[in-house]
């Protein structure tokens, strides 16, 4: 009887528990909501965050448990945006185009078109704060987040040239996705901060670090398999 009444203790303490991380994270999302709302309507610098809390119906203390400055909104802001379009991108890179440049190239141009779209001088704000905190809190823990999808997605594209045969089985695909990857990262920081640049420019830079990457992988690879035959 008594490690049956433990069991229903645990039980109910497990379902106590995810009843209020969904309720956290219920309420996160709502004052994020009220916050993108106001910025939108009236600007970064004309919403207050006295301004989102009663909007989004919580204390000034709550909403600095979740978000302790407004930059660390505008940053989630910026992240759920960026995170929504990239799976829309993903969706359709389920089906990928033949060539593995074309479709690692669509995976940058994805990033790079919604980027286009954002206030730069903000972007750069947001960036800077999230970097600044690392990748443990606040903005600087939203920005990690993406950082791992928007790698996971790269991995997921590689995967399904792999799987087609139009890499080698035996390809370093997480070493390949995280040169990409930087490689992007470099372009993204170099357009960020230089008013001058523009999207195209970066992305004709990335074609060339894609392609670089795709041939450098397959001629290590072959040069691998060639060692191993001799061997």
């Amino acid at each position: 009887m008594r490690g049956s009444s433990n069991r229903r203790s645990l039980i109910d303490n497990g379902a106590e528990i995810g009843r209020r991380e969904r309720q956290k994270l219920k309420r996160r999302e709502q004052i994020l909501a009220c916050a993108v709302e106001a910025f939108e309507r009236l600007g970064f610098e004309g919403v207050s965050v006295e301004a989102i809390a009663e909007a989004a119906d919580v204390s000034l203390r709550t909403l600095y448990n979740f978000y302790p400055t407004k930059l660390d909104l505008l940053v989630a802001g910026y992240v759920r945006t960026l995170r929504q379009e990239l799976e829309n991108a993903l969706m359709k890179l389920a089906d990928p185009p033949a060539a593995p440049r074309n479709g690692v190239y669509q995976w940058a141009q994805a990033h790079f078109q919604v980027y286009a779209t954002m206030d730069r001088d903000l972007l750069l704000r947001a960036t800077l704060h999230a970097l600044a905190q690392g990748p443990r809190r606040g903005g600087g823990h939203d920005y990690a987040d993406l950082d791992l999808f928007a790698l996971s997605g790269l991995r997921q594209i590689l995967d399904i040239y792999v799987t087609r045969g139009r890499l080698p089985p035996r390809i370093d695909v997480d070493a390949l996705a995280r040169v990409i990857f930087a490689a992007g990262n470099g372009e993204f920081f170099l357009w960020l901060g230089d008013p001058d640049a523009t999207v195209e420019s970066a992305l004709r830079h990335m074609r060339s670090h894609i392609d670089l990457a795709l041939s450098s992988a397959l001629r290590d690879h072959h040069s691998s398999a060639s060692a191993a035959r001799l061997s």
